[in-house]
């Protein structure tokens, strides 16, 4: 009844991105970093730097600057879930900047609930896709 959760994982019944990463992680600390890719070490190098960088500036530039530059928490967070989780957050945040420039008042009034009524509708979505899942 109850599977072997190391068999399980991952697989793309159970993909867990975020968990891939940090197991990623531990593996790299177990075994080196002259165990990764050809590549991979200057990758690590140039997105730490440019991380300290973007969160250095957030501190030090002028606020009108400020709100151009990109998060440094979204994009490590959009780098450990799937590409269609971060593209929803991108269309998301895009819609809601349209709708505060151009209408406001509905902006001011509905964003945050049609926001919310998103997010559990796709949580009933893969609710009940689970249940048909473990039904059929």
């Amino acid at each position: 009844l109850v599977t072997d959760p190391v068999k399980q994982f991952p697989s793309d019944e159970w993909a867990a991105p975020a968990v891939l990463q940090w197991k990623a992680v531990a593996e790299v600390m177990k075994e080196g970093f002259d165990k990764l890719p050809a590549g991979v070490p200057m990758a690590i190098l140039i997105a730490s730097i440019l991380g300290v960088v973007l969160v250095a500036a957030e501190k030090l530039v002028k606020p009108k600057i400020k709100k151009w530059l990109p998060s440094p928490a979204a994009i490590g967070i959009a780098l450990c879930v799937p590409a269609w989780i971060s593209v929803s957050f991108f269309l998301g945040g895009t819609l809601g900047l349209l709708l505060k420039k151009f209408q406001p008042n509905f902006y001011a009034r509905f964003a945050i609930v049609t926001a919310a009524g998103l997010i559990v509708g796709e949580s009933l979505v893969g609710l009940g896709d689970a249940v048909y899942q473990l039904v059929k």
